[in-house]
């Protein structure tokens, strides 16, 4: 089970879920440092300077699209949190795009640390709307 963080700013919740990650892999920062390696603006923090930062601490990184469901539910059983980048309408109704760290996929259930609201368990359906709206992109960091 992952620690939760929540973000500190309204902008920064990919910054607060590399902090979950990182803080798995044994590497304790703050988010306002986390900020600044991510160069976090008003608008929010790019998934590529995500994996910069992530790579600057000697972890691997990758962004990807288009990442197959069976894909996340793989690097979960290997102990790797994805962070899913995902447009919130389809889960409270707000057209707005938003990151979440996994840490379960069941058969119909998704367990996941949402930054702003702790840790969440929704419907597996609308959590994959949700996810395939912003074009099934995910943000992966591992040793």
């Amino acid at each position: 089970m992952l620690t939760f963080f929540p973000q500190e700013t309204r902008v920064s919740c990919t910054v607060a879920c590399l902090r979950m990650v990182l803080f798995h892999w044994g590497i304790e920062s703050d988010e306002s440092m986390l900020r600044l390696c991510c160069k976090t603006t008003q608008q929010g923090t790019r998934a590529s300077e995500v994996v910069a930062c992530a790579r600057q601490y000697n972890l691997s990184a990758e962004e990807l699209r288009d990442v197959p469901w069976q894909k996340l539910q793989a690097w979960l059983s290997e102990g790797i949190y994805p962070i899913a980048l995902l447009n919130l309408y389809p889960l409270h109704a707000l057209w707005v795009n938003h990151a979440v760290v996994l840490e379960n996929i069941h058969e119909d259930m998704v367990d996941y640390l949402d930054p702003i609201f702790g840790r969440k368990s929704s419907p597996r359906a609308p959590f994959e709307q949700a996810w395939e709206m912003n074009r099934k992109r995910a943000i992966l960091i591992w040793r």
